[in-house]
């Protein structure tokens, strides 16, 4: 997994924790195949491409919490980063 996916990744996971709660954030992230984290919202271990992880991390947000998940994790992103160069998914890049 690129570098700048793997922080956008765990932004999102660690917003979600805050905003879900850590059992339930962390129980969506953990069905991400190809993907590992540790309890702190860390990504330990990734084999496939960080843009496969992210919109997979995403659908994942998506089914516990719908449209909600895109625009916290949008506004997190925003909030933690000065620049993205690599692609997000269409839902996010809106709100950015």
């Amino acid at each position: 997994m690129e570098e700048e996916y793997r922080k956008l990744a765990e932004i999102a996971i660690q917003k979600e924790m805050s905003v879900m709660g850590s059992p339930v954030a962390l129980r969506q992230a953990r069905k991400v195949p190809d993907m590992e984290i540790n309890d702190e919202g860390e990504i330990v271990e990734s084999s496939a491409p960080g843009k496969n992880i992210f919109q997979e991390l995403l659908n994942k947000f998506k089914e516990t919490t719908g449209p909600v998940a895109v625009a916290v994790i949008s506004t997190a992103l925003k909030q933690e980063t000065d620049e993205i160069t690599v692609d997000l998914p269409d839902e996010i890049e809106e709100k950015l």
